[in-house]
C-alpha cells in the first residue's frame, strides 16, 4: 500500500515512540519511517507535503471533569496543556 511514501514520526515520550518502534514493524513499514525524540519541531528540519499533530489539548484546570476512561488511563504529557 504505497510504498513510495515515506513518513518521519515525532513524540516528546518514548515510551510512544517504543509502541510506534514496535507497530512499524508489525506492519512492514519501518523501512519507510524515521522515528525521532522530539518536542514538537525542535528536532524536526527539512520540508513535508503533509503535518498531522496531535499536541496536547486539555487544560489542567478541566482534569476532574473528564470521564474516568481519559482521565485515569491516557498518559497526562499526552492531554493536558501547560496552562
Amino acid at each position: 500500500m504505497c510504498p513510495e511514501l515515506k513518513g518521519e514520526s515525532v513524540d516528546i515520550s518514548e515510551k510512544a515512540l517504543d509502541i510506534a518502534k514496535r507497530n512499524s514493524d508489525k506492519f512492514g513499514v519501518s523501512d519507510r519511517l524515521t522515528l525521532k525524540k522530539s518536542d514538537l519541531f525542535s528536532e524536526v528540519s527539512g520540508k513535508f507535503d503533509l503535518i498531522i499533530s496531535n499536541p496536547p489539548y486539555i487544560p489542567k484546570k478541566d482534569k476532574p471533569s473528564l470521564d474516568r476512561e481519559v482521565r485515569d488511563f491516557e498518559p497526562e504529557i499526552a492531554l493536558f496543556t501547560n496552562d
